[in-house]
């Protein structure tokens, strides 16, 4: 019912785990490596369900080149003991079935069993493996060496890093979300993208993204943390982080929403605009190259081009509001703190202060 990562734990000795972290437990150990990333929860599931009732269950695997993995031996079909490379015959080296290394234990069982290693062995070594032909209810379930494939540079590592962004893209493609290309989208494991969303080429979705259906994030954008409502469209090359982009929302080309933005309904940011910590209200329009930070614009606000929000005097950063139906022309310059009021028009190239 419970489960818990003591890998962290700092222990004085290769057998301290059960005594020092888990002195009082009982029931199954799962036991995995931490340079296996491509394992599923469906694999973890099968071994423990395998386990139950038993000293012990473990993963088999056929391997095409076996070199560096210990060989599954069995006796009338059943595994009865892992011999390790080093510590093979000729015969048992040519064998092709391996241990993967993964194994769901007996609790009782496990703290008896390794409490009897002794490192009689070719490395001089206490093999985890021998507590196999110590179990005597043991249970083998087959298993993929494309998914249990190990890490050892950071070739590997990219190598399963693209697998498991094929597998996220695959199960949303699945799920009803239009993904455009496979070769070149990056959806991270925590985004949620709700059916009927669809996904450019060359986006990246990053931490905790929230994409409603009907969403559309156009080619090369990058968002963080950021969640977007249905019919808001991101075009091309947008960038955003911890933002929140409201319903039928306009996005782009070329613009960058910073921290803390929030895009109300039909609101619009323009090309090569950026924002941070601004709420822009339903319908209010920041068009064309424009900078507004800590500003609160209401509804139905248009800010013309080159407007600038000089939120910082060098020690303070400072609030400017523009309440509903403001008209802020082009080039202007509105120093902060400032409040522009319902309705007002400001002419183009001004400063306000």
């Amino acid at each position: 019912d419970e489960i818990r990562d003591w890998s962290s734990d700092v222990c004085s000795s290769d057998l301290c785990a059960l005594e020092q972290a888990l002195p009082d437990f009982e029931g199954q150990l799962l036991v995995t490596y931490g340079d296996c990333p491509l394992v599923s929860a469906d694999t973890l599931r099968a071994l423990f369900e395998a386990g139950a009732g038993r000293d012990c269950a473990l993963l088999v695997a056929h391997k095409d080149d076996p070199t560096g993995y210990g060989r599954i031996l069995r006796v009338d079909g059943v595994v009865s003991d892992i011999r390790e490379e080093k510590d093979c015959t000729p015969e048992e080296r040519a064998m092709t079935e391996v241990n993967p290394g993964l194994y769901s234990f007996d609790a009782k069982f496990a703290k008896g069993a390794i409490a009897r290693l002794n490192d009689n062995n070719a490395q001089g070594e206490l093999y985890l493996t021998d507590l196999i032909a110590m179990a005597e209810t043991i249970a083998d379930v087959p298993g993929d060496m494309n998914e249990l494939r190990g890490v050892n540079d950071r070739y590997e590592l990219a190598q399963c890093g693209d697998i498991l962004r094929r597998r996220i893209l695959e199960g949303l493609a699945r799920s009803g979300v239009g993904i455009l290309d496979l070769e070149t989208t990056n959806i991270g494991a925590d985004c949620q993208i709700q059916p009927g969303a669809t996904i450019h080429a060359g986006v990246h979705l990053r931490g905790k993204c929230r994409v409603a259906g009907g969403a559309v994030i156009d080619v090369g954008s990058i968002l963080t943390d950021v969640s977007v409502a249905t019919g808001a469209h991101l075009q091309p090359y947008s960038v955003a982080a911890e933002s929140a982009i409201g319903p039928s929302a306009k996005v782009g080309p070329f613009s960058h929403l910073r921290p803390h933005t929030k895009l109300a309904e039909g609101a619009k940011v323009g090309n090569f605009c950026e924002t941070k910590k601004t709420s822009i209200g339903k319908n209010s329009k920041v068009n064309h190259l424009a900078y507004v930070g800590d500003g609160m614009i209401g509804e139905g606000v248009n800010i013309g081009a080159g407007v600038i929000f000089c939120n910082y005097d060098g020690v303070n950063k400072n609030v400017t509001t523009l309440e509903d139906g403001v008209f802020i022309g082009s080039d202007s310059q509105l120093v902060a703190p400032i409040t522009v009021g319902k309705g007002a028009y400001v002419a183009d190239r001004k400063s306000v202060v």
